[in-house]
């Protein structure tokens, strides 16, 4: 009887514990969220996009590809970077978006996003030659949307450059281009 009731006690100790763990570890990561949701700077994150040449192959074959950077959270907001190449009237267009996946903070965040934010390409060798477009959101606040599942599918200016110019200037490196995306709270 002893015994029995010594695996009892333990049972219960080990099961008050978990649910005692699991709640103050919600309780903290919400503790976590609010504070980076309330302490939101100007960031700018950079992708070193490998695999341009294989990009614009399939572009030109098909009329059309994207690939999109990993995931980062910018002030709440899961987003990453997407690029486009586009076959347009003969040329193949870059165009930069960001785009919003749905993420653990949605609902405390603001909907339509309402954050301008600046995407460009930097330069390898010299970093002080940027292409850059800055988007104002106020203007198309409609289109930055909460995402549903799989993400929203983007919003940047169209044109940025077209492949063979940036080629032509330096600016694909080794198969690499070099982007850049800065929010500004």
């Amino acid at each position: 009887a002893n015994k029995e009731l010594k695996v009892a006690i333990e049972d219960t100790m080990k099961t008050h514990m978990a649910q005692e763990l699991r709640a103050q570890s919600e309780e903290l990561m919400n503790n976590v969220s609010n504070y980076v949701l309330r302490y939101c700077g100007a960031h700018e994150f950079h992708w070193y996009f490998k695999g341009w040449e294989d990009l614009k192959k399939i572009a030109c074959d098909r009329g059309y590809k994207h690939t999109d950077s990993p995931f980062l959270y910018v002030c709440g907001y899961n987003v990453c970077l997407r690029i486009q190449l586009i076959e347009k009237e003969g040329l193949t267009v870059l165009r930069l978006l960001m785009c919003i996946h749905p993420g653990v903070n949605d609902s405390k965040l603001e909907w339509h996003f309402s954050m301008s934010y600046t995407l460009g390409v930097i330069h390898p060798k010299d970093k002080a030659k940027r292409k850059i477009l800055k988007v104002d959101v106020s203007e198309h606040s409609n289109r930055i949307y909460m995402p549903r599942q799989g993400g929203n599918v983007g919003f940047g200016p169209f044109m940025l450059k077209t492949a063979n110019k940036l080629e032509r200037k330096g600016f694909v490196n080794d198969d690499s281009l070099h982007v850049f995306l800065q929010v500004e709270p």
